[in-house]
């Protein structure tokens, strides 16, 4: 296993494998760039309901990607705002909320 970007710093060959931590420490980056792609850029500016509902389910998928190897608080977390994200995007799905896309 190596990591993502010793793999294109170097060749395959002389890459030096990844601790679990330092593979952790990179998909903690990643998500959390992109979550907050998502909740600076994206979700705000999302034009259609189809959209919004799309990156809120989005950034309930990346919270439970990170879920998935964290420990003890930040799983739990993690999962917290997992289940607020998918719920936000179940309640804009439905037509008659009080709180759907056309009143976001």
């Amino acid at each position: 296993m190596f990591c993502c970007r010793d793999r294109f710093a170097a060749p395959l060959s002389t890459s030096r494998p990844c601790s679990s931590q330092q593979v952790e420490k990179e998909l903690s980056d990643i998500c959390n760039s992109i979550l907050a792609l998502l909740d600076e850029y994206l979700i705000p500016s999302a034009k259609s309901c189809e959209s919004k509902v799309f990156y809120l389910k989005m950034k309930g998928d990346y919270h439970r990607y990170l879920a998935e190897f964290k420990t003890g608080a930040e799983r739990k977390d993690a999962a917290e705002f997992t289940l607020q994200a998918y719920k936000a995007a179940q309640v804009r799905h439905l037509p008659d909320a009080p709180s759907s896309c056309e009143h976001a």
